[in-house]
């Protein structure tokens, strides 16, 4: 006989003691039904935030790939400057280059532009860590004396770390630089 309790299916969670033992007056096909509904919130909850990791990473790659284009035509800018200007004496046209070459340089670390995108990177874990504790929570209320307390100290909980977690984005954007 094993000293480790019996786990989920297909997970390393112990069974909740409801599920292991049984419960008086509970049917096995409710007990069946319970169980699969807690599965497919999971299943559904890890779909929710692979469409969301995958949503936020296009725009993330492409903004990446748009910011080396902007890097690039600004170094480019300045060497077109330098080449100008020194072939031709054309100095008002070097002078436009390179300021358009510098500027473009500059805003590129100005901006700082990956803030923002490692900043919603980091809000996206946390929301995922805020539904996977919800879940977790929700599925291992078992006792049916204190059932309807476990679900509002459940939500008071998911609801302060949503608060928490909306305060700290608005924070994080007002302390990017405008523009």
């Amino acid at each position: 006989m094993s000293d480790q309790p019996p786990v989920l299916p297909g997970s390393k969670l112990p069974l909740p003691a409801i599920q292991k033992n049984g419960a008086p007056g509970v049917s096995p096909a409710l007990l069946d039904a319970w169980n699969q509904h807690m599965i497919d919130g999971f299943r559904n909850n890890e779909l929710m935030l692979k469409s969301t990791l995958a949503a936020f990473l296009k725009p993330y790659r492409l903004t990446v790939g748009l910011y080396a284009v902007l890097f690039l035509v600004g170094i480019g800018l300045f060497v077109v400057a330098a080449v100008v200007g020194l072939r031709k004496g054309s100095d008002v046209v070097a002078i436009a280059f390179a300021g358009l070459g510098a500027g473009t340089f500059l805003a590129f670390f100005i901006r700082q532009p990956l803030q923002a995108l490692e900043e919603n990177l980091e809000c996206i874990t946390w929301l995922g860590v805020t539904f996977n504790t919800y879940w977790t929570r929700l599925m291992f209320m078992t006792d049916p004396t204190t059932i309807q307390a476990d679900l509002k100290a459940a939500e008071d909980d998911f609801r302060a770390s949503m608060e928490k977690l909306i305060a700290r984005h608005a924070e994080l954007r007002g302390k990017r630089p405008a523009g």
